[in-house]
């Protein structure tokens, strides 16, 4: 697993962050994304956190340890759980290079078994050296749209 830098969490923990924000929202110095409607935002553990009552999206910063995108992409969907969904590898407009999935995931169990079940949208763009990773939890379809948005609204800028 690849660490946040220490200058991305240092700027994102000196930056005046409101507690609500809404719309094009800067995640690092040079990538942004667009929220859709208001959404709380933290800083947990040194990951960024946007939340609202059906999605919460974790968003995490790292230097690209590979050569390439498409190396680090290759290496990032070996780890994608057998069970997912709509596995896509993309390139945008900006030069960033995208993998997404889809995968099911339990919200807790009693005596061994499931209580609940959430959709998980995980995405990962790289750019250069750089590369970013979003985990979006949706309790529901509506909230699974708006994560969509949000990946797709991500890049540099």
């Amino acid at each position: 697993m690849f660490r946040t830098p220490r200058s991305v969490t240092r700027a994102l923990d000196r930056a005046e962050q409101p507690d609500r924000v809404t719309g094009r929202v800067a995640i690092t110095r040079t990538w942004s994304l667009t929220l859709p409607g208001e959404f709380d935002r933290s800083i947990e553990h040194g990951l960024l956190r946007f939340s609202k009552r059906s999605l919460v999206v974790w968003v995490t910063a790292h230097a690209n340890p590979d050569p390439s995108a498409a190396a680090l992409l290759d290496r990032l969907a070996e780890s994608v759980p057998n069970d997912a969904s709509f596995v896509k590898r993309s390139v945008r407009d900006d030069g960033s290079s995208w993998l997404m999935y889809e995968a099911l995931e339990s919200t807790g169990s009693i005596v061994g078994i499931s209580i609940g079940r959430r959709t998980l949208l995980s995405a990962h763009g790289v750019h250069g050296a750089e590369y970013v990773a979003l985990d979006i939890s949706a309790r529901d379809r509506a909230g699974l749209g708006d994560g969509y948005a949000i990946v797709t609204s991500c890049g540099r800028g």
